[in-house]
């Protein structure tokens, strides 16, 4: 009777271990989707302009200079901006 007893409180309560291993795993999972969702996300960027590393006026058109003389970054070294981001600095901007 007492090792069925015994079981019993086995089954509905887990020793720790058991535990930290489904929740390890479950985590695990979910990790593991959200760097699949990650790697699926596009972001949308206009080939006109260029973000270069400053912190203020990072935004600039292609069209006018390739080299920023503040940080001194070139356009080729830094990825292109962000739609919503230029019609923060270009009130006239459209794509």
């Amino acid at each position: 009777m007492f090792w069925l007893l015994n079981k019993i409180y086995q089954i509905f309560n887990p020793p720790q271990e058991v535990i930290d291993d489904k929740l390890k795993r479950k985590i695990e999972q979910q990790r593991a989707k959200n760097r699949e969702e990650a790697l699926n996300m596009v972001v949308e960027t206009d080939p006109n302009y260029w973000d270069c590393e400053c912190d203020e006026n990072y935004i600039h058109k292609k069209s006018v200079t390739l080299f920023c003389s503040v940080c001194k970054m070139t356009e080729d070294e830094c990825s292109d901006s962000r739609p919503n981001e230029i019609k923060l600095y270009y009130k006239g901007y459209k794509k």
